[in-house]
């Protein structure tokens, strides 16, 4: 059986799936994911450039860009820096970061 290789839009839903699945996640862990649109297209258009690797070579991509460096600010971030984690893009790269809450009344 052949197997015809996603199209760009196809890979881009599957990306958005997935992080949505990992957003759904952590937010069970009282942590807000905000994630810009364009690291879905980034995420799809990597799994693009190897056409061979399809749905499972995005998931490698989703493992490698999202939840390894999201476990890892989780595992080293200070408490006040894990609530809010950020996934956007950045010159092309997918970055993630936790946003520390501004004090009130200061």
């Amino acid at each position: 059986i052949l197997f015809s290789p996603l199209d760009l839009s196809a890979l881009v839903e599957i990306a958005r799936t997935k992080i949505m699945e990992i957003q759904e996640r952590v937010s069970l862990l009282g942590i807000n994911l905000t994630i810009e649109p364009t690291v879905y297209e980034i995420i799809a258009k990597e799994a693009k450039e190897e056409p061979s690797c399809g749905a499972r070579g995005l998931m490698r991509i989703v493992i490698n860009r999202v939840e390894t460096p999201l476990a890892n600010i989780l595992v080293n971030s200070p408490p006040n820096a894990r609530n809010n984690i950020h996934l956007y893009e950045d010159s092309g790269k997918i970055q993630i970061k936790g946003v520390v809450p501004a004090l009130k009344g200061i």
